[in-house]
């Protein structure tokens, strides 16, 4: 299943900035309500790229992100 996984998300994420993939996997977790998949995503966006998870989840419009970053997470 990793492996499935891998190779139908590699040639996703081979040309996108890691930052931007972790706020739209963050964005889809938290309409999906996935816990472990917010907790993780969360993890490296605060750890990786020192990011406020906490504001980010309670309100992305007011997490000063930039216009394309909002409307990723939108």
């Amino acid at each position: 299943v990793y492996r499935a996984w891998r190779a139908l998300v590699g040639p996703i994420t081979a040309r996108m900035d890691a930052r931007r993939y972790e706020l739209a996997a963050f964005a889809a977790a938290q309409a999906r309500r996935s816990s472990y998949c917010s907790l993780a995503h969360g993890e490296i966006l605060a750890g990786r790229f020192g990011v406020d998870v906490a504001r980010l989840g309670a309100d992305p419009a007011g997490a000063g992100l930039d216009a394309t970053d909002a409307t990723v997470m939108a």
